[in-house]
């Protein structure tokens, strides 16, 4: 036995390099926590005093003294048919991970990593009552041999029973094969920063801008001055702003989804991307109880979609995590729906619509509140305004309809489709057997007209049918209600 397998045996710490991103994690877990207080300080602060510095040191001198502690308190070693962590700052904690509860072991590489040659491994297990196990640092021939023993030992409690030619049943390993599903090009991945959502990256940098102009006295006639456009300031910063929210998202989504590689074995999905971070993660196909696929008006005339496979997740705060998968054409859903449904599979026959009272509520708020404050705005004279708020009015009316329109579900024989969206489409797939519970509600507005909304709920969240008969929806519940029962599959 080679001297690196043998040390998984014997308790062993993470390498050294693992303090310093102990270290990180507490600070960012601190700053996470209390940047409102520490940005309260930095901001108030004179050259008369001295709190940032002081706060600075404190949290600095606590992340090295309990870095160190835990750092030492940590230890991981392969104990029969398990693998064992013992951790704990001050009071001992000690996990076993059984080999058949192990679903995947990922790696993750940030520049540190990278620099310091060390790599970040994720254990992820089945059931909800277990955690994902992560190692901050382990040395690259560590990380490998644990990993390939663990999957070692996965197989061998990964068979499947087989008929031999004199009758016997034997049990044998499963094969496991891996598929190339997608293979993005660089090309492809600043297609899919140019389609994405740029408002996040504008409130980057209005936030940015506000942290930096707080204490600074700025008025209309110091922008105008700083832009030199005189009465166009407000249009040129407009501009400024758009451009540069677009080459935030497209830096991003490059960051993100470089080289992003999607692979299909038997049993799960595997991607990996990122250009600095590079990351792998799985979506297992007995664990994703929701799969979403959604476009936009850019990504349609590019014609591919971004996939969500949302699945139960075993982490105790977080209930569910979903797995994106950009850059996506049709076929290529298709195939995935078709191999994480198997014979389930189904396409959508005829989509059933909702009431016409989905718009007409909706519609109906809108225009009284928008008549409110157009009466408002002719009173005082402010017809200048008038105009574009007429045009608001107009785009809204446009997409409450479109919303009304895309709205809509498929219930076949064992999965439920659900539709919507307004200017680009969202859908969602889920099986029946994994329902966890079904509730209609009702608004008074929906009870005066015999209407009712129909939520679905999953493991991974929930699904709604909305503006529905109450008939209708007390025949969904039951349908969806009896198929749960009936079925013997396991929802995980």
């Amino acid at each position: 036995m080679k001297k690196n397998e043998w040390d998984l045996f014997e308790p062993s710490r993470q390498s050294l390099f693992a303090m310093i991103f102990i270290i990180l994690k507490f600070i960012r877990r601190i700053v996470r926590i209390g940047w409102p207080i520490i940005l309260g300080i930095f901001i108030g602060r004179s050259s008369g005093t001295d709190r940032f510095e002081l706060m600075i040191t404190m949290i600095g001198s606590l992340s090295m003294i309990t870095s160190i502690i835990a750092y030492f308190r940590y230890y991981y070693y392969i104990k029969g048919e398990e693998l064992v962590i013992e951790s704990g700052l001050f009071s001992r904690t000690k996990l076993g991970i059984p080999f058949d509860r192990i679903q995947t072991v990922n790696f993750n590489r940030t520049i540190l990593h990278r620099i310091f040659d060390v790599v970040e491994v994720e254990v992820d297990t089945a059931g909800s009552s277990m955690s994902e196990i992560k190692i901050d640092a382990l040395s690259l021939e560590k990380a490998h041999a644990l990993r390939d023993y663990l999957l070692s030992q996965k197989a061998q409690h990964t068979t499947i029973e087989t008929v031999n030619e004199e009758g016997e049943i034997i049990t044998v390993s499963k094969e496991v094969k891996e598929e190339l599903v997608l293979d993005l090009s660089l090309p492809e991945v600043l297609r899919i920063g140019v389609t994405q959502n740029h408002l996040r990256s504008t409130g980057v940098i209005f936030g940015a801008l506000f942290a930096l102009t707080q204490g600074v006295d700025i008025g209309m006639e110091d922008f105008e001055r700083l832009l030199g456009v005189g009465k166009y300031s407000w249009l040129a910063m407009f501009v400024l702003l758009a451009i540069a929210s677009f080459l935030i998202s497209v830096v991003r989504s490059g960051l993100q989804y470089y080289n992003l590689q999607l692979w299909r074995t038997d049993e799960k999905y595997r991607m990996e991307a990122g250009l600095f971070t590079r990351r792998e993660v799985a979506a297992l196909d007995h664990k994703i109880q929701v799969i979403h696929w959604s476009d936009n008006l850019l990504k349609r005339i590019l014609g591919y979609f971004d996939v969500y496979m949302k699945q139960a997740s075993s982490q105790a705060l977080s209930l569910s995590k979903s797995i994106a998968v950009p850059g996506l054409r049709q076929p290529n859903v298709t195939s995935i729906l078709q191999n994480w449904l198997d014979e389930k599979y189904q396409p959508v026959g005829t989509w059933k619509g909702v009431s016409e009272h989905y718009f007409r509520r909706r519609i109906m708020y809108t225009t009284l509140f928008f008549l409110l404050i157009g009466c408002g705005m002719i009173y005082v004279e402010d017809y200048y305004s008038l105009l574009p708020f007429v045009g608001f009015y107009i785009f809204l009316s446009i997409s409450a309809w479109l919303r009304y329109v895309k709205r809509g579900y498929f219930l076949g024989e064992n999965v439920l489709y659900t539709s919507m969206g307004r200017i680009g489409d969202n859908y969602a797939v889920t099986m029946l057997h994994k329902i966890q519970s079904v509730q209609i509600r009702q608004t008074p507005y929906q009870s005066r007209r015999n209407l009712a909304t129909l939520m679905i709920y999953t493991a991974s969240g929930s699904l709604s049918i909305p503006y529905i008969p109450i008939a209708e929806a007390k025949e969904l519940m039951d349908v969806c209600l009896y198929r749960v029962e009936r079925s013997s599959e396991a929802w995980m």
